[in-house]
């Protein structure tokens, strides 16, 4: 699930809809794409590569994980 990824500080790449919404701050601990927009969910991914904007959103997912009124 979501919440197991980001507890154990892996960054979510989302898509930008429901719940999924709510719990990823896109750019903080995760990213968003557009649903249907498979250009966009190519360029998250690309932007995922980068070992510096991994490795920060990996400090955030854990304290999202951590946070008590996280929204499941």
């Amino acid at each position: 699930s979501v919440v197991e990824s980001l507890a154990s500080g892996t960054p979510v790449i989302a898509s930008n809809i429901g719940s999924l919404a709510r719990t990823i701050t896109n750019d903080v601990d995760g990213l968003l794409f557009e649903p249907g927009a498979a250009a966009d969910l190519a360029e998250k991914m690309r932007i995922m590569l980068n070992p510096r904007v991994r490795d920060r959103m990996a400090l955030a997912a854990r304290a999202t994980a951590d946070w008590p009124s996280m929204p499941c």
